[in-house]
């Protein structure tokens, strides 16, 4: 039998079970139905507050008559309904008590069932466990009432037999294909069976809740006035953009919010709120009940005792509940991660024009003139928008609040217009080589400068950019507070050249202190950041070039060709103009002060107190103080100096006189003596002149190591700080 038609036959008996007295009972029993209260019209939804956190707060009123109210809600919403629900009734009443069906987790439920293993659902599993149970068997020609016995294999083509125990004490065998209709008498095995058919089914999943509201029973008779609000697992509402840009002022700012309603209830003539931020909010199940394992101290046989084995006496740890599932990470937004769709070219209107009169033929402005079409500019943008909420603080978030009633029908969404404004801004380059594009390491992008003061914060979304009346491109924002500056990046110019440099160097700033003979001197260390910028004559466009590099503490910053135009707490913004045909260059120089020790023989240490002496800033106390150690330095220095140009005269002589060597044994074998003796001669030379820079090479350093030794006595008895 295939598994439809299994599925079928067991829908059938479920349905007979359920409608049919007789066969959902055994004979002779009736089974009688409670009555049931009128179920109450539901309170509509007259109150939604959308959040960016995944929740909507609902509020639903109306009037109402009785103590028993009944509501209709998913099982997903049942976990936020327990933790938020609240009920008011405004006509003096209140409510007692709520009551749900419980939510038996499937495992749970299975287990106190009665035992039918389904396995993969096939009729004959169903009838071996099923054996002893009383059932009825119904074919074209025959019935029978009588216990179940079993399912036997006949073999061959034959196929099954089923065989029942009548009470006459009589087995008899019926044929498989040849019954139409099997009841099981047994009503406690039929509502196990129809139980564990919902729970394999996941019906729990999808089936509403009835949701009961007891009332004050004083007022039953009175018509109430009821509130009853709640919060509910919603998607957050989303943010889309458009900018105007024109040469008549400031850009023109237009949002739009997607709400999506997946309530399960229709939203008609609600009044709609929507939040920004994300308020905290979390899952916490009070609806399914919780079961605590509890150890099995039950003594199994007398005869014999075992020893104790933690594992069987006492009841095992239960599982860690599943982890929840991962939210999915934001998008790494920001204002400069838009990509380009593409710049419109400004000639698409000769190329429409061009198309219409060709499609005519003859000349175009002679045969035929193409009525001039109306271009979307700032005005006619903001005339046909109307904005249909108003902006709210409260708190640290900001609210929209719908002038009118709104109307969302259950499972659809609504687009609502939020920002119609005009906002400061600007047309600039920006340049962004860290977009992932490969020709954005050369090319800027065009964006724009905004500064938010729409009245409220704009939330994550992509906004389209419309410049002198054509689409220009798209870019994606992040949040921007109220009042914050941002830069929305929307299309590459490949009609602008940038060539970026970075070069490190350090330099020596100066005399810090001089105590005991050490001298110590502060260092910059200096990274040198450029920008050569230059733009076509013909495409390229008169703009502020925007570039940015990440804020580094303790390091100050210097800048040539430009300006520094904005910071955040983690990143500083230059601008430098962008000159169409020509080269326009910018430089930071971030420095970062180091500070070294040096004794007085340190070639560095006489550096640093040189550079002190002729720079601006000497005082003159220091200075004199100073005099008797710098005479000695300028000694010092000479006798250095004069050190390093002997040495490297000796070691040119001495190369000069391993070449004249080298030659001399070429010789050797020579008739030429004339050459031979001139080689010789010049190596006489040239040793001569070695031994005497040798000579002077011992005199200068014998000299500075006389001044080393006057110079570290004065030092030692100065104490300077600066």
């Amino acid at each position: 039998m295939s598994a439809t038609r299994w599925m079928e036959r067991c829908l059938a008996l479920g349905l007979a079970l359920l409608l049919g007295p007789g066969c959902a009972a055994p004979q002779g029993a009736r089974r009688t139905q409670p009555a049931r209260p009128a179920e109450a019209p539901e309170l509509g939804v007259k109150r939604v507050v959308l959040f960016q956190n995944g929740v909507a707060y609902l509020e639903r009123r109306g009037e109402f008559t009785g103590d028993e109210l009944r509501l209709s809600v998913r099982p997903s919403q049942i976990r936020d309904i327990l933790k938020s629900i609240t009920v008011v009734d405004f006509s003096g009443g209140h409510a007692r008590s709520l009551a749900l069906p419980v939510d038996v987790a499937s495992a749970k439920a299975l287990a106190e069932l009665p035992r039918l293993e389904l396995g993969q659902g096939a009729l004959g599993d169903i009838l071996r466990v099923l054996r002893g149970a009383r059932v009825r068997v119904v074919t074209q020609d025959d019935e029978a009432e009588g216990r179940l016995v079993g399912l036997d294999d006949a073999g061959g083509e034959a196929g099954q037999q089923i065989s029942l125990l009548e009470e006459t004490g009589a087995i008899r065998l019926f044929w498989r294909k040849d019954v139409q209709a099997l009841t099981i008498l047994d009503a406690t095995l039929a509502g196990g069976l129809i139980k564990g058919l919902d729970i394999s089914l996941g019906q729990d999943a999808w089936r509403a809740v009835e949701l009961r509201i007891y009332l004050d029973r004083e007022h039953a008779q009175a018509k109430r006035d009821l509130l009853i609000s709640y919060l509910v697992e919603m998607p957050t509402w989303k943010s889309s953009y458009r900018l105007v840009l024109d040469k008549q002022g400031d850009p023109l700012l237009q949002g739009w919010a997607i709400v999506d309603n997946v309530s399960g209830a229709d939203w008609k003539d609600v009044k709609l709120t929507l939040t920004t931020g994300s308020p905290a909010s979390f899952l916490y199940d009070l609806y399914t009940p919780r079961f605590v394992e509890r150890p099995d101290l039950t003594p199994y046989g007398t005869l014999g005792i075992a020893p104790p084995v933690a594992e069987s006496t006492l009841a095992l740890a239960p599982p860690p509940p599943p982890p929840p599932p991962a939210a999915r990470p934001p998008a790494k937004a920001s204002a400069m991660s838009g990509l380009s769709r593409g710049l419109v070219d400004k000639k698409m209107k000769e190329e429409r024009s061009r198309s219409l009169r060709d499609s005519f033929g003859g000349d175009a402005e002679e045969d035929y003139d193409a009525p001039a079409e109306p271009e979307p500019d700032v005005a006619s943008l903001a005339g046909s928008m109307q904005v249909q909420a108003n902006a709210q603080k409260v708190g640290s978030l900001y609210r929209f609040e719908l002038g009118e009633p709104m109307t969302v029908p259950n499972r659809s969404s609504t687009m609502l217009a939020l920002i119609n404004t005009r906002v400061p801004g600007a047309a600039i380059y920006t340049y962004n080589p860290d977009t992932g594009v490969e020709a954005a390491r050369t090319h800027p992008f065009r964006a724009v400068r905004l500064r938010n003061q729409s009245g409220a914060v704009l939330e994550p979304g992509p906004i389209g950019i419309i410049r002198d009346g054509a689409f220009a491109g798209e870019g994606l924002i992040e949040r921007i507070e109220k009042g914050q500056e941002s830069y929305v990046a929307y299309a590459l110019d490949t009609a602008v050249n940038v060539t970026h440099e970075v070069r490190g160097d350090s330099s020596l700033a100066g005399l810090v202190r001089i105590s005991r003979g050490v001298v110590e001197t502060r260092t910059f260390q200096i990274q040198r950041h450029s920008w050569e910028v230059q733009a076509s004559a013909e495409d390229g466009e008169a703009l502020p070039l925007m570039v940015s590099l990440p804020k580094r503490p303790g390091w100050s910053v210097e800048v040539e060709g430009g300006k520094l135009e904005s910071e955040t707490a983690a990143t500083s913004y230059y601008m430098l103009q962008v000159k169409p045909g020509e080269k326009t260059r910018l430089e930071v120089r971030e420095k970062y002060p180091r500070s070294y020790s040096y004794r007085i023989g340190d070639h560095a240490a006489q550096q640093a107190i040189l550079m002190y002496l002729e720079s601006k800033e000497a005082r003159p106390e220091v200075v004199e103080k100073l005099r008797p150690a710098v005479e000695v330095v300028r000694k010092l220095a000479a006798a250095n100096n004069r050190i390093a140009v002997v040495e490297q005269k000796r070691g040119d002589l001495r190369t000069r006189a391993d070449e004249i060597r080298q030659n001399l044994k070429l010789l050797q074998k020579s008739r030429n003596q004339k050459l031979k003796a001139e080689q010789t001669q010049r190596l006489v030379a040239v040793d001569r002149e070695s031994s005497r820079l040798t000579d002077e090479l011992v005199a200068l350093r014998d000299q500075a190591a006389q001044l080393n030794v006057e110079l570290s006595t004065l030092i030692e008895q100065i104490e300077i700080s600066l």
